[in-house]
């Protein structure tokens, strides 16, 4: 499996010597995470169902058991994954409007961690 590389800070199409660069295996399967995570539910005019249900079930006054329910479907149903290692660990950070995220996954092409802060702009 591969996709096109995307510039991981902005997320536009990343370009090498003027090519459209690739990504293949487990690469793809990190950045597919990564941006379905950074991804706002409602956001993609193609599907207004993909992304994270920041609104819904992170932002404001939501439990602990909200929060990991809504991280854990997004990462499962994830092209190329195929479970949780171990819970997710995240920390709400209200005051840096940062999620800050940490998981380790089982892939198609082996075991992924993934550390990543996700800025909190409702």
């Amino acid at each position: 499996m591969s996709d096109f590389t995307l510039d991981e800070d902005i997320g536009d199409l990343n370009f090498e010597a003027g090519d459209l660069s690739l990504t293949e295996e487990r690469d793809a399967i990190r950045q597919r995470l990564a941006m379905r995570l950074r991804l706002v539910r409602g956001e993609w005019f193609l599907n207004f169902l993909e992304g994270v249900d920041y609104y819904g079930q992170i932002w404001g006054k939501k439990t602990s058991a909200q929060i990991d329910a809504e991280l854990t479907r997004v990462i499962l149903t994830t092209d190329g994954v195929e479970g949780l290692v171990a819970p997710i660990e995240y920390l709400l950070n209200r005051t840096r409007r940062i999620l800050e995220v940490a998981f380790e996954v089982t892939t198609t092409e082996g075991t992924i961690s993934i550390e990543t802060a996700l800025p909190l702009t409702p």
